[in-house]
């Protein structure tokens, strides 16, 4: 099979012929790929657990290539990034996002920059009739994660004041999940371009954090922070109301972030990191997609021989929304 592999920290992905996965599981046909800033960061070398060579490539979706326990051949899938254990304490606990025993699509385990993948049956879920794989595949990562972020670790009523700081793919995706849930909407981000999708997608407000006339001015419940930038950070912490939280679902290689504890402490203030997202909820937000609650966003399309610009492009902040791979 075709596969982009990274094979040295730092470089452009390379072109291989590599060997149809073998072993346990369920052998899938990639038919869409995403890409996520976080494969820039595993480029990068930000990713200590990453060995290469390593076909990367985490939101995916495809077709079951043979009969499986539950699934038919030539059923569309898309593929959870893990699968926890079912039997730690983590996964007891519904926090199969934190199993020490998961293997992730395009960290442990070959990615989706690959004309295959085999994965454990349970990280396929089906999709909804009529819907397309690349967003399927990119609602495993840019939507799954802030429904997460969202959902799972702080209750918002209707009319809760909802800051998203960064609107690429994950923003986007979180500043409509807000909405759908009854939430005034503040989307901040620093490039006119990815305002400019911010109003689109429907934020009520839309700043620059820049803007130091801004200061504790939006007073938001809730700060979703998806830049995973130091910068992103510090605003989230300083715009959200005394009780609020922040929640953090992205990060980026800048390493550690310098937050006033005295602040935070002071108006006591919740920082949660979340990241993924359980099979029930990969459910949920396949069908908030396959609904139209949330529109991901496909800036473009293209095969594996375009994969090195369309990641440069990324690296550039020149993309609003996803970028897929049909492999």
């Amino acid at each position: 099979m075709r596969a982009a592999v990274l094979v040295e920290y730092g470089q452009p992905l390379e072109l291989r012929d590599l060997p149809v996965p073998t072993g346990p599981g369920v052998l899938v046909k990639v038919t869409a790929a995403g890409i996520c800033a976080t494969d820039l960061k595993c480029i990068a070398g930000a990713n200590p657990d990453l060995q290469l060579p390593s076909v990367l490539g985490h939101e995916v979706a495809g077709k079951v290539v043979a009969d499986s326990t539950v699934l038919r051949r030539g059923t569309e899938v898309a593929v959870q990034i893990s699968a926890g254990c079912g039997t730690c304490r983590h996964c007891a606990g519904g926090r199969e996002t934190v199993c020490h025993q998961a293997r992730r699509l395009g960290f442990d385990i070959g990615g989706g920059f690959a004309e295959y993948v085999r994965v454990a049956e349970q990280q396929l879920v089906p999709l909804p009739s009529g819907m397309d794989p690349a967003v399927a595949a990119v609602s495993m990562d840019s939507v799954l994660t802030p429904w997460r972020a969202l959902t799972a670790h702080r209750q918002l009523s209707a009319g809760s004041t909802v800051l998203v700081v960064g609107a690429g793919g994950l923003g986007l995706n979180a500043l409509q999940i807000a909405m759908s849930l009854g939430a005034w909407t503040v989307a901040a981000d620093p490039h006119p371009d990815s305002r400019q999708a911010a109003r689109s997608a429907g934020a009520e407000v839309v700043v620059d954090p820049n803007d130091k006339s801004l200061a504790g001015g939006y007073d938001a419940d809730l700060a979703v922070e998806c830049s995973g930038t130091v910068a992103g950070l510090a605003f989230a912490v300083e715009q959200v109301r005394p009780g609020g939280a922040v929640v953090c679902c992205g990060y980026t290689a800048e390493g550690t972030a310098p937050v006033d504890i005295a602040s935070i402490v002071r108006r006591e203030i919740q920082i949660l990191g979340s990241r993924g997202g359980t099979r029930e909820e990969a459910e949920m937000a396949l069908s908030a997609v396959a609904e139209g609650v949330v529109r991901p966003v496909i800036q473009r399309r293209g095969g594996l021989a375009d994969l090195n610009r369309f990641l440069t492009e990324l690296r550039d902040g020149r993309v609003s929304g996803r970028q897929v791979i049909h492999p």
